[in-house]
């Protein structure tokens, strides 16, 4: 009998531990188990397709920072690029407004063109809501340039004059095309061939100044279709000479009676090409998507961003805020991806971060360089010891000898000592 109640304590004891840890929060995100305030929220306006790299880099700074704990962070990625008519903008306010009924807390943009389409609708329906705008040029233009994506030079306004009377500033993280230009001028010397994916307009002028004596073919979507894009990607070039710079690749699929965009093509553009493939901003390099490009580091973005998304979370007045510029740029390669496309590694910049790099001497043997030096050190120490004992062992034996010899010649006899 004492054993089957000592045996039902035991279970009721269990019982009881994994009640409590039932009870515990789960620390998954996005979990009610955690005090979030629910009557408060933080909403992400990205004004490209889900899985575009350059606002995904973007979106998983902001879902790190804004921990659940704190606010509940809501995405809309409301795609402008379908958004080519005044009509069409106005089901996409229609629809954005029925998803989200609830005013945030806080508004942060992805691109500067969802700023342009939504800023005014946002203010009449919100007001003024503290606003944080991402931008990739640090420009605006008007409406009807992002309807044909055409971006006239004189018709966009600078972006610090463009939140001027908005509870809003901007984070510039612009793209470095001369750079990237002269990276890949660096890497390849007898470059005589660009294929870029990246606006026609904004790449001629760049070309014109750093790459006047090659020829540049342009791929964008809308002008052409991805078989013909396939199709220079593959092309053998014996000399070498060509390189593709990416930047951004949109398929549109219909799915039912709407289209579905994604941008994925930037996970394999490095298998597909025989030609070596870089980027404007960090898309995937350390994963080996593309080789590299000149760009600020998502390190060095991040400490930019974080400081700005703790002033919207705490409802400060953003429009006193001035448009900061994320600018410290450097060369990011792929040391494992330019290896296998390129044998020169004469070629290759001193000053570039490598990615993925084999370990030098000292970082793979470090660790029994510093076993052996403290080995060594260890028996210099010893053998310095044993040498300093014996030396300290015969002074003790000639005091010990001279101290004989004085008491000697102190104990010898008078006369003695007279006659020596």
């Amino acid at each position: 009998i004492r054993n089957i109640i000592n045996l039902k304590a035991i279970i009721l004891y269990f019982g009881l531990i994994l009640c409590l840890i039932a009870g515990m929060p789960t620390p998954a995100y996005g979990s009610s188990s955690y005090p979030v305030k629910e009557e408060s929220y933080v909403l992400v306006i990205n004004s490209y397709v889900d899985g575009e790299r350059w606002s995904g880099n973007l979106l998983n700074m902001i879902s790190k920072f804004a921990t659940p704990e704190e606010y509940t962070l809501r995405i809309d990625h409301i795609s402008v690029m379908l958004v080519d008519t005044p009509e069409k903008l106005k089901e996409k306010q229609e629809v954005f407004f029925e998803a989200n009924k609830k005013k945030p807390d806080g508004i942060i943009y992805l691109g500067v063109n969802g700023w342009a389409f939504m800023r005014d609708k946002i203010r009449e329906k919100w007001g003024d809501i503290p606003t944080l705008v991402c931008s990739e040029t640090g420009e605006m233009a008007e409406n009807e340039c992002y309807f044909n994506q055409r971006h006239s030079s004189d018709r966009v306004i600078p972006l610090q004059e463009a939140v001027k009377g908005y509870n809003a500033t901007g984070l510039v993280i612009p793209y470095y095309v001369k750079g990237s230009i002269d990276l890949v001028k660096e890497l390849i010397p007898g470059l005589r061939r660009y294929v870029s994916t990246w606006l026609r307009d904004e790449m001629e002028k760049h070309m014109e100044t750093s790459f006047p004596e090659g020829k540049v073919d342009f791929y964008t979507e809308g002008s052409c279709s991805m078989d013909s894009l396939m199709a220079v990607l593959s092309e053998k070039d014996p000399h070498r000479a060509t390189a593709v710079m990416y930047y951004s690749w949109i398929t549109e699929k219909p799915f039912l009676n709407h289209s579905l965009l994604y941008s994925t093509l930037y996970q394999g553009i490095n298998g597909i090409s025989r030609h070596p493939v870089f980027s404007l901003y960090d898309m995937g390099v350390e994963e080996g998507y593309t080789i590299g490009g000149y760009y600020n580091s998502s390190k060095t973005i991040e400490t930019a961003l974080i400081p700005l998304l703790q002033q919207v979370y705490n409802g400060e007045d953003m429009g006193k805020i001035p448009v900061s510029t994320v600018d410290d740029p450097h060369k990011y390669l792929n040391y494992v991806s330019l290896m296998s496309a390129m044998s020169n590694e004469d070629n290759f910049p001193h000053d570039a971060i490598y990615l993925n790099a084999p370990p030098s001497f000292l970082e793979k043997y470090w660790m029994p360089l510093l076993g052996f030096l403290i080995f060594f050190l260890v028996v210099v120490f010893l053998a310095w010891h044993y040498v300093y004992r014996s030396k300290q062992k015969m002074k003790e034996v000639e005091l010990r000898l001279l101290s004989r010899y004085r008491d000697l010649f102190n104990n010898m006899p008078l006369p003695y000592i007279r006659q020596r």
